[in-house]
């Protein structure tokens, strides 16, 4: 996990780039968890219903 990452980064030189170890060991938390599917996803099917309806207006206006 993060520790290996943060392993292999310091190895080659490169741990400062990302941020450094201590923001590295952050990152997990900020990822979505799988528990929280459904509530994204209706996010997500809100705006795309959002997105659809002015169009579908253009639409029929311009008939």
């Amino acid at each position: 996990g993060v520790v290996a990452v943060s392993a292999e980064l310091t190895k080659r030189g490169e741990i400062t780039q990302v941020g450094g170890a201590p923001y590295l060991h952050t990152l997990p938390e900020a990822v979505p968890v799988a528990i929280n599917g459904p509530y994204y996803a209706a996010i997500v099917a809100d705006l795309a219903a959002k997105r659809r309806g002015p169009r579908r207006s253009r639409r029929s206006t311009a008939r």
